[in-house]
């Protein structure tokens, strides 16, 4: 049971790296054409995030796997990067840019939590 929580943790991950490339290409379109087009990138990737947020969190509380903080801070850092098309409109209000990017920010903070319970196991 430990090892199938520990592969659905790191298969949530590996869902958000996957979808990445539309986010960054739903950035480029908006930064070099104006345009965002469908936006559907950025649609992809929040819902993909999402879905890792659970897997991330049922497999870091469940099993605490070594490096899954490591790699859960690291794909989050990538999914705000990929979000840069948002920071260049001038359209956007503050809390327009932190609702598309909370996905990211909350993935971040859950590889942080996942750090200290780590560093506390280990104590």
């Amino acid at each position: 049971m430990k090892k199938l929580v520990i592969i659905l943790a790191w298969f949530g991950l590996f869902l958000t790296v996957l979808s990445l490339p539309l986010a960054f290409s739903s950035s480029y379109a908006k930064t070099s054409t104006g345009e965002l087009g469908s936006g559907v990138g950025y649609a992809i990737t929040g819902t993909a995030t999402i879905i890792a947020l659970v897997l991330v969190l049922i497999g870091g509380i469940i099993a605490i796997p070594k490096h899954l903080w490591l790699g859960t801070i690291t794909v989050s850092l990538l999914y705000i990067a990929s979000f840069y098309g948002y920071y260049i409109e001038p359209n956007l209000e503050w809390w327009e840019i932190l609702v598309a990017l909370l996905p990211g920010i909350l993935l971040l903070g859950e590889g942080l939590l996942l750090k200290v319970i780590e560093q506390k196991r280990q104590a």
